[in-house]
């Protein structure tokens, strides 16, 4: 076997960007459309490369009931502006829905940190989903998906060029998985924990801070660090 021929085909970023997915494999991917009244009125989800999905909602907590039944065996719970919009109308309507034990991942914390030059992405407009379609969130849920792996490999590749950054966004995430909102960023926490597979302590997370601010913000407030 040529040895040589293999190391030349092998990309250490895509390696470890297939690697992080995997960890991903079983999160439920949801997006909620409500009406004019702020009332959920179509869910959709997939986990598990099934989909669910629930029309002309007249009972939100019945369909959340279903939509937690949907996501059995779920280890995170993923979506773009989920923390603020879809976990929060479904806490507001059934506060112990089983999905809202889940770890979430949110694509809309993460998209300024994988794409800095261009914070919204190709499929990310002014914070939200560029959509194909209007009021169809099984397809927007498959599109947070793409929204995530395209993040994944964007943060593979930083972690080649620039470790330090991953870690630090991981000692960034920390404090917010193991405080009294432990469900909230925990996925977050997760993802850069798993790339990085360390956690930097404050005097090193100060340096990797400092090495990446040097010359880009005021010098005075620099030195005040």
């Amino acid at each position: 076997m040529n040895t040589d021929l293999l190391s030349e085909k092998s990309n250490p970023a895509e390696d470890m960007g297939s690697r992080i997915l995997e960890k991903f494999t079983h999160a439920l991917v949801i997006d909620f459309e409500t009406g004019p009244n702020g009332d959920i009125f179509h869910i959709g989800a997939i986990f598990n490369a099934n989909t669910f999905e629930k029309k002309d909602i007249k009972d939100s907590k019945a369909a959340l009931r279903k939509l937690s039944d949907f996501s059995s065996g779920a280890d995170y719970i993923l979506g773009h502006n989920i923390i603020n919009h879809d976990l929060a109308l479904a806490k507001a309507v059934l506060p112990d829905a089983l999905i809202l034990h889940l770890p979430i991942i949110d694509t809309l914390y993460l998209s300024p940190l994988a794409f800095p030059e261009n914070p919204y992405h190709k499929l990310i407009k002014n914070y939200k989903l560029v959509k194909n379609s209007k009021n169809n969130p099984v397809a927007d849920a498959k599109l947070t998906r793409d929204v995530f792996e395209d993040q994944v490999a964007a943060f593979s590749e930083l972690h080649r060029i620039d470790p330090g950054l991953i870690s630090f966004y991981a000692f960034a995430f920390e404090p917010f998985s193991s405080s009294g909102k432990k469900s909230e960023m925990t996925g977050i926490f997760d993802l850069f924990h798993a790339l990085s597979k360390s956690v930097p302590d404050r005097d090193s997370a100060k340096q990797i801070f400092m090495t990446v601010c040097r010359g880009k913000i005021c010098s005075t407030a620099f030195e005040n660090i």
